[in-house]
Formats: C-alpha cells, structure tokens, sequence
C-alpha cells in the first residue's frame, strides 16, 4: 500500500501522544497538528499555483465582450425618484504596452467600451503569476491626471487560497481629493457558468468607504479565471447600508488569441 506523503505525520501523532503524560500529549497534540495543517496548506497552494500559472497569456487585440445591467432603486437619487433600470454592452480589449498621461511607464493596457461612456483605459501589471493594479484614465479627457497607484496593488496571484487577504489598495482620487481605501480578500473558489463555458473561477471580493469618515461604502466582487480573466462582476454602492446602485456585468462572449475553442460574436 501506498501511503500519502503526510501519513507519517499521523503516525508520529499517535505514536509520540502514547509516550508522553497528559499535559505533554496536549502540547505534542496542538504543534504536530499545526504542522500537518501547514503542510497540507503548502501542498494545496502549490498544486492550485501549478494549475494557475500562467495567469493570464495575452495578445494584442484579445478581447471580451460583457452584457451589463444598472439598477437603481426608487428614492435613491432623490425622495420620490423613480427605479432605474439599464441593460447594455460593455468590451474589453487588450492593447499590449501604453503609456499613459503624464510621468508614468508604459503598462500593459485595457481599453473599456461602452454605448454612451468616454473609453476608458485600465493599467495593469501582468507576469506569469499574478495581476496588479497600476491605474486609470479616460481617454482624451484634456489636462486630467490618470488616477495611478504606486506602488502597485495586487489583483490576482497564482496560488490563491480561499480566506487569504490580499494587500489593501489606498490612494487619494485625484479627481475629488477623496481618499479611497479597499480591503481585498479571495472569498473562495468556485464554478461559474459564463459564455457558454463553466470556469474555475477564484472569487475576490473588495470593499471600503469612499473617504475615511464617509458613510458611502462599495462592494465589488470579481470573479477572475486564470489564463481567461474575468467573466463576472458585480458592484454595489451602499449609503448607511442602504443600497443605492448595483451593477452586474456577465461574460456573453470572447476571444482569445491563445484559445482556439473562445466563443465568439455571433
């Protein structure tokens, strides 16, 4: 027979607990199991760092096409307003390395259109094992300051567990002088249906307030698959948690240069 390679662990566990006096065992008991614990935690991370890497293989002009709803509920904008609600598309495409306003590095880049909005370029860092946040700007909006991050925040990393927290993003919007600040921590891991496709995906959640004292709290979750990116994500927008707006976006269809069998655009 076989055995696992953390089965001797075990046995050192009932062994050593039949040598030793009561309060011994106790102590014994607690740190052998802490090692097993770790050692299974080790194991696991690596074994989701092999399958996740690399986390995201891109080529220029990859992209994704997202169907989006807006909603907001009555009386939010004002006693008596009335419910909103928005259906639209939303594309993502990848445009390799840009430089972005002002005194930053070239970064590799998204471009977000939608019906209606200014694009708008998202920055990222991207390496074989993980995903920051560099920043973003709104393409030629005159004399204004890309909202930038440095140093960079950390999306995605391959290896992720569930329960694990990510560094926090803090910075100081130059656009209000708002202080924004946003814990970040992988909720889980679980199969979302998307396009057409099941995906493994590593669900992230962030939340903060909008400034330090304010009553204005965000809730966004991403749901990130390696080597596909995201194919959903929903925010919401809570004013003394009292839902003020909430946007979901879904994955309905993309291409991929790297992945012969993506969905495409009918």
């Amino acid at each position: 027979m076989k055995l696992h390679p953390l089965t001797p662990c075990f046995f050192a566990l009932v062994f050593l607990n039949s040598c030793k006096k009561p309060g011994q065992n106790e102590n014994l008991t607690e740190q052998l199991a802490k090692e097993v614990a770790e050692e299974v935690k080790s194991a696991g991370n690596a074994e989701w760092k092999k399958s996740d890497t690399p986390i995201l293989p891109l080529t220029v002009g990859d992209h994704w096409v997202y169907q989006v709803k807006l909603q907001v509920p009555a009386n939010a904008q004002s006693p008596g307003s009335p419910a909103i609600s928005q259906d639209f598309v939303r594309k993502r495409t990848y445009k390799g390395k840009v430089k972005p306003t002002g005194d930053h590095p070239e970064t590799d880049c998204f471009e977000i259109e939608a019906t209606g909005s200014p694009i708008e370029r998202e920055f990222v860092e991207i390496d074989d094992e993980k995903v920051q946040m560099r920043g973003s700007e709104i393409v030629g909006a005159a004399q204004q300051s890309p909202t930038w991050l440095d140093p960079a925040v950390m999306l995605v990393r391959a290896g992720v567990m569930p329960g694990e927290s990510l560094p926090p993003l803090q910075i100081k919007d130059p656009r209000t002088g708002i202080e924004v600040i946003r814990t970040i921590q992988v909720v889980g891991r679980e199969t979302v249906t998307a396009a057409g496709r099941d995906f493994a995906t590593i669900r992230i959640l962030m939340t903060g307030k909008e400034g330090k004292d304010s009553n204005l709290e965000m809730r966004k979750t991403i749901w990130f698959v390696p080597r596909y990116g995201i194919v959903r994500e929903e925010k919401a927008r809570y004013i003394n948690d009292t839902l003020m707006l909430k946007e979901t976006m879904e994955l309905k269809s993309f291409q991929l240069a790297k992945d012969p069998d993506a969905v495409k655009e009918p």
